[in-house]
């Protein structure tokens, strides 16, 4: 995914890494639990048809910017258990 920086912030040399979890919600706490700097909570960033991806922005230690991602099928979200792609998750623990 190639964009220009939403935010003026985020609009300097560096590479936004994305790391696929299969379930944002838990990475996003169980990171924030072990003291990861995040920029906001989970959110919708893109609905491509039947499909939502969502996001959630950290720091790493040498302040840049990276996210969490996942792909949710809309279909899923109504049950209350999404289906997501498997996870790169387990790259960020030590």
């Amino acid at each position: 995914m190639l964009s220009l920086p939403e935010q003026e912030e985020y609009a300097h040399a560096s590479s936004v890494l994305y790391f696929q979890v299969e379930q944002i919600q838990s990475a996003y706490e169980e990171l924030s639990g072990k003291g990861v700097p995040f920029i906001g909570k989970p959110h919708v960033v893109a609905k491509m048809g039947d499909t939502e991806t969502w996001m959630a922005f950290f720091k790493d230690t040498e302040n840049n910017t990276h996210a969490l991602m996942s792909e949710v099928a809309a279909r899923e979200i109504q049950k209350g258990a999404p289906e997501r792609a498997p996870s790169s998750f387990y790259l960020l623990q030590t």
